[in-house]
C-alpha cells in the first residue's frame, strides 16, 4: 500500500563536489568569525579546525581548494558549527532590533510629552490675560 507522503517526493542528490563546495563556503566564513574574535588568522585556523575535527593546516588545505580529504564527521562538524553561527548572528540581530524598537518608542512617548507640554502652553496664551 503506497502512501500519500510517497506521491510527489522528490529526491536531491548531494554529489561530492556539492560537499566540497559548501564545506569550503561554511569553514571560510568560520574562520573569518574566529579570526575577527582573536585577532589572528592563523589561531583562527588552529581553532576551527580543532572543532570540526582536522588541524589548522587542513582547513587551510580545504578553503584554498588543494586536494584534502573530506571525512562525513567533519562535514557534519563543519555544518553544525556554522548553523550555531547563523542562529548567534540572527539572535544578536533580533535583539538590535528590540532594542532599536524599545528606543524609537522611547522617543516617541518623549515627542508626544513635548507636544502636550507645548499644546497647554499655547492654550494657556490664548485664554491668558485680556
Amino acid at each position: 500500500m503506497r502512501t500519500i507522503f510517497a506521491r510527489n517526493r522528490t529526491m536531491t542528490t548531494i554529489t561530492p563536489s556539492h560537499t566540497l563546495t559548501d564545506a569550503k563556503r561554511m569553514a571560510g566564513d568560520l574562520v573569518r568569525r574566529a579570526e575577527y574574535r582573536s585577532g589572528s588568522r592563523m589561531s583562527a585556523y588552529e581553532y576551527v579546525g580543532k572543532a570540526v575535527g582536522g588541524s589548522g593546516s587542513w582547513l587551510r588545505k580545504l578553503i584554498s581548494s588543494q586536494p584534502v580529504t573530506l571525512h562525513a564527521h567533519q562535514y557534519l562538524n563543519i555544518s553544525r558549527l556554522y548553523a550555531r553561527l547563523c542562529a548567534s548572528i540572527e539572535a544578536s540581530a533580533a535583539a538590535a532590533d528590540l532594542e532599536a524598537a524599545e528606543i524609537t518608542a522611547e522617543a516617541a512617548v518623549q515627542a508626544l510629552e513635548i507636544a502636550q507640554d507645548m499644546a497647554g502652553r499655547l492654550q494657556a496664551q490664548a485664554h491668558g490675560p485680556k
